[in-house]
């Protein structure tokens, strides 16, 4: 029986090309759930300001 196919250089380079914008969008994700709680403190925003969209 013959063994699977390994992955060569272009299939990693299509996997860095692929995970890296996955790995910056949960990066961005991650440092504005960790600074939401101070800009809210910080603005004070009204009710009504939250509930209009930008």
């Amino acid at each position: 029986m013959s063994s699977p196919p390994r992955a060569g250089r272009r299939e990693w380079i299509g996997l860095g090309v692929i995970a890296l914008p996955c790995l910056l969008y949960s990066m961005d994700l991650t440092v504005l759930n960790l600074a939401l709680p101070s800009l809210s403190a910080d603005l004070a925003p009204t009710s009504s300001q939250l509930l209009r969209s930008p």
